[in-house]
């Protein structure tokens, strides 16, 4: 089994690096914020927001220990039929050295992007630069991101074209030894893990 830990700022391709992952090598995905916080948000009737996602987030971490997250996630991993899961989101060192614990053949990858880069890509398209470069300040400094991040044994650099962003990743799943998937064999693990 192999476990893909992707970390990194905003905006820096996690997500789309875990989706090409899971399209092109079979892995099955896992969002920290959408599989491990969002749960508890609509249990609590609070509304899905990225600030109530890392507000919750700390609130968890706070109250059950900095590796809850992936406690969570890993119970999730638990009740899937999958050889291949890709986490994208590992914000904190105690979440990869939790995942490492439980699964040897765990890699933490850091995606990083220029800042400017990763200012176009936002999605709150009203979101002020001062705004989106405090988050990053008040994810590295006061959250200990920066430390998951200098973990890393891997990275990816993505200031270029998503084709060569693809590239990088068939590089690194080489490196991993994971083939890429026969289109054909992904429909039919598709269908038995949610057929």
């Amino acid at each position: 089994m192999i476990v893909v830990g992707l970390t990194g700022l905003a905006r820096a391709g996690k997500d789309t690096i875990a989706n090409y992952l899971v399209s092109e090598f079979g892995f099955y995905m896992l969002v920290f914020s959408r599989d491990a916080i969002d749960p508890v948000l609509i249990q609590k009737q609070i509304p899905i927001t990225k600030e109530n996602e890392a507000l919750m987030g700390d609130e968890l971490r706070k109250e059950f220990g900095y590796n809850i997250l992936a406690r969570k996630l890993l119970e999730q991993m638990q009740k899937i039929k999958s050889e291949k899961f890709v986490l994208s989101g590992v914000r904190s060192p105690e979440e990869a050295i939790f995942m490492k614990e439980n699964y040897p053949n765990f890699k933490l990858v850091r995606i990083v992007a220029e800042k400017e880069r990763r200012f176009d890509r936002r999605v709150i398209m009203s979101m002020s630069a001062n705004d989106f470069y405090n988050r990053d300040k008040i994810d590295t400094e006061h959250k200990g991101m920066q430390k998951v991040i200098d973990m890393a044994e891997n990275e990816i650099e993505n200031n270029g074209a998503l084709d060569e962003l693809y590239r990088k990743a068939d590089f690194m799943m080489k490196r991993f030894e994971v083939p890429k998937v026969i289109k054909e064999d992904l429909q039919v693990k598709q269908m038995t893990l949610f057929g």
